[in-house]
């Protein structure tokens, strides 16, 4: 059996990624047990669980080899809140494209 390869990632994308997704670190922690040490530089994530990290914050895998976090430009301003307070984050539903399926029924049941 082959020993899995550790991924090359710097642990402040990881951050960047989670923070981005607005999951904390106990929310990924069950998925992920060693967030923390990845996170602190101690250890890398293989390639396999850095896909399964992507996926779980939603995050491109690409991005997580950047040498630094990518400033992301919403094409539309976001004027949603967050309570009493506008957040600085673009919405993620803003900037992920769709993965809206076509509707394959009757139109009448797709638009009506």
């Amino acid at each position: 059996m082959t020993a899995s390869v550790p991924a090359r990632v710097a642990p402040r994308l990881l951050v960047w990624a989670r923070e981005r997704s607005g999951l904390s670190v106990d929310d990924l922690t069950r998925k992920f047990p060693k967030l923390t040490e990845w996170e602190r530089g101690e250890r890398a994530p293989t390639l396999k669980q850095l896909e399964d990290f992507a996926r779980a914050t939603h995050t491109p895998i690409g991005f997580l080899f950047l040498p630094e976090p990518p400033e992301e430009q919403v094409p539309i301003p976001d004027y949603r809140t967050m309570g009493v307070v506008i957040s600085d984050l673009p919405a993620l539903s803003l900037s992920a494209p769709s993965k809206a399926r076509p509707c394959t029924a009757t139109p009448s049941r797709c638009w009506g």
